[in-house]
């Protein structure tokens, strides 16, 4: 049991370490990402005011690169690598229940609702 709850305990240390790291390099690359707009627009608008036709194109073009180089959804690695994990660590049942789940709350009619607020009120009584 000990053991147990030292190994729980690392790993919890070791998931809250690796979410401030991630969550480092998320705000870097926010930050990156923020400046590389601001030096466009700036690069732009001065392209823009000197009529710069070929600049502009360059400008563009080197926007374009990197963005099909990133992707067009630079998540996306993180949503597949989020699908795995679930996958591999037998939790898939547990997210397919809870999403039946959802779907019987949300598309549940009024009706239904009632009859089981009756049915737990019933169940309550007897």
């Amino acid at each position: 049991m000990a053991n147990s709850k030292k190994e729980t305990e690392y790993l919890w240390n070791l998931y809250v370490q690796s979410l401030e790291t991630w969550k480092k390099a998320h705000d870097s690359w926010k930050k990156s990402g923020e400046y590389a707009l601001k030096q466009y627009a700036k690069a732009m608008n001065l392209s823009w005011k000197q009529s710069d036709v070929e600049q502009i194109n360059k400008y563009n073009e080197a926007w374009a690169k990197t963005w099909k180089e990133v992707g067009e959804n630079p998540y996306r690695w993180y949503l597949k690598a989020w699908e795995n994990i679930w996958k591999d660590s037998g939790f898939v049942s547990f997210k397919t229940f809870n999403e039946q789940w959802q779907k019987i709350w949300v598309n549940s009619t009024e009706d239904v609702f009632k009859k089981y607020i009756e049915a737990l009120k019933y169940s309550e009584n007897n």
